[in-house]
């Protein structure tokens, strides 16, 4: 049986191993540690990622939020006036004219669902989202981090605002009862 030279070759030899002399092949603690490396590679690829698509969540509810309100505006310069409250997720009569029902109906990117308040919530007129149980539900702290990116970043004050426990929106017309 020919020997494997040691000091030639990385592979061991193993006795009975036949015509080849040396079997090429990898201890089980060899492999054990690449499957290690690659599981902590692995997390940290998903970990990244995770944290992108939140981002990205947040990044396209502000620009579609930004949409509607421009069409609601398209809307008021025609007709004179603000489109007709409707139930949360139903895109208000009219408005199909300048939002696709599909974007508005299938509900906001970071959960909950499209809804405008015509004179009601103390505001006048504004757009936003309705966490009414519908996907994910964020909270003040999530809110506070979209409010940075579009405003001023007090949910209290300014633009975007919490105007009810389960309800953010762009202020855009003062007013209501």
């Amino acid at each position: 049986m020919p020997e494997c030279d040691a000091m030639n070759t990385p592979f061991r030899q193993i006795a009975g191993s036949g015509r080849a002399g040396c079997r090429r092949g990898f201890t089980l603690v060899e492999i054990l540690i690449v499957v290690v490396i690659l599981g902590i590679i692995a997390a940290t690829v998903i970990a990244q990622v995770s944290g992108m698509s939140v981002e990205a969540a947040r990044s396209a509810f502000a620009t579609e939020l930004r949409i509607f309100r421009d069409a609601c505006h398209a809307y008021r310069v025609k007709y004179g006036d603000w489109p007709a409250n409707a139930e949360s997720g139903v895109l208000p009569s009219g408005l199909e004219e300048y939002i696709k029902p599909r974007a508005w109906e299938k509900g906001t990117p970071i959960g909950g669902v499209w809804d405008i308040e015509t004179n009601s919530s103390g505001i006048g007129f504004g757009v936003g989202v309705h966490f009414n149980g519908v996907g994910t539900t964020r909270d003040d702290e999530f809110m506070i981090t979209i409010d940075d990116m579009m405003d001023d970043g007090n949910l209290e004050t300014g633009s975007f605002r919490k105007i009810a426990e389960d309800r953010y929106f762009i202020v855009i017309e003062e007013g209501g009862s």
